[in-house]
């Protein structure tokens, strides 16, 4: 696939595919320069997705300490974005997981940096196991509004679960499980369905 160079992302896209990685990390430092210079706050996706793109290729030359701080640090600013980005955390807990994978093999690991990235990789995992709950919620709330609609009933009313999934329900792939075991409380229509582990995503 072709990529413009013109683009800084796309070039550094386009050197690591081309296993340029020294030249790749220059591109990239020089993205989150420009990015932490641009922006005057520090919670922004772009910023995380520079850090997490510095932190890549760092991990592929095997320069692993810095590239573990560079996602923790990028862990923190998706913290502290609103909305929350749950689709870059995804992609920072893979990076996390590939991490892992090299340093519990590199015979010469240091212990205190392999035990904060399973701290670490624990954390995002738990993260992208509470949007995976929020996403199942939200379909809830929309299958309640639907069923709500089509059949005429009134805010206060409580569709049961084989009305909200069973073989002609409104929620796609039957019923919606949460990643961690919890139950989910439909509750009327008026309110957001709940997550006895997770809560609401209100």
């Amino acid at each position: 696939m072709w990529i413009d160079p013109t683009t800084p992302y796309n070039r550094a896209q386009e050197l690591r595919q081309q296993r340029k990685f020294v030249e790749a990390e220059i591109v990239c430092r020089q993205i989150l320069d420009r990015v932490r210079n641009e922006h005057t706050t520090n919670a922004t996706p772009l910023l995380a997705r520079s850090l997490c793109d510095l932190a890549r290729v760092l991990g592929e030359q095997k320069k692993h300490e810095e590239s573990v701080q560079l996602l923790r640090e990028s862990l923190d600013v998706l913290e502290r974005c609103q909305p929350s980005i749950p689709v870059f955390r995804e992609r920072v807990l893979v990076e996390l997981n590939g991490l892992m994978t090299l340093m519990g093999n590199n015979p010469q690991k240091v212990a205190g940096d392999f035990q904060a990235l399973q701290g670490l990789a624990k954390l995002a995992s738990a993260e992208a196991q509470r949007q995976a709950c929020f996403e199942n919620l939200s379909q809830i709330n929309d299958a309640k509004a639907q069923w709500a609609l089509e059949n005429r009933r009134e805010d206060n009313a409580i569709p049961t679960p084989k009305e909200l999934w069973g073989l002609s329900g409104y929620v796609r792939g039957g019923e919606p499980k949460c990643p961690t075991g919890g139950m989910y409380i439909i509750g009327p229509v008026k309110a957001s369905a709940r997550c006895s582990v997770h809560g609401s995503k209100d």
